[in-house]
């Protein structure tokens, strides 16, 4: 018996892809904005560098949730991503405190 699983894993990988957009155009945002100044362009390098990871945490998780019926993406994963907006984030906050 096959379980109908609908559109869940689309809904679920694009919402990644979406991330993985975000992701970039803050990238591009403090490029803006903080353009020759060395702690901006460590914050944009951090950002850009996020994207392609996010790009394949998308890949990953849709392959999951094809493959099985869907769990929990991996702890490391979410751990990793969490860490580095955080650490972006905080990055972004600095400068503008400067």
């Amino acid at each position: 018996m096959s379980r109908e699983r609908g559109l869940q894993p689309e809904r679920t990988v694009l919402s990644w892809w979406r991330t993985a957009l975000a992701v970039s155009a803050g990238a591009a945002v403090v490029l803006r904005f903080t353009a020759g100044e060395s702690s901006g362009t460590s914050v944009a390098a951090v950002l850009i560098a996020a994207a392609p990871v996010t790009l394949f945490a998308a890949g990953l998780r849709g392959r999951q949730l094809r493959r099985r019926p869907p769990t929990a993406p991996p702890a490391w994963l979410v751990l990793g991503l969490a860490g580095a907006a955080a650490a972006a984030g905080l990055g972004a906050l600095l400068l503008l405190v400067r």
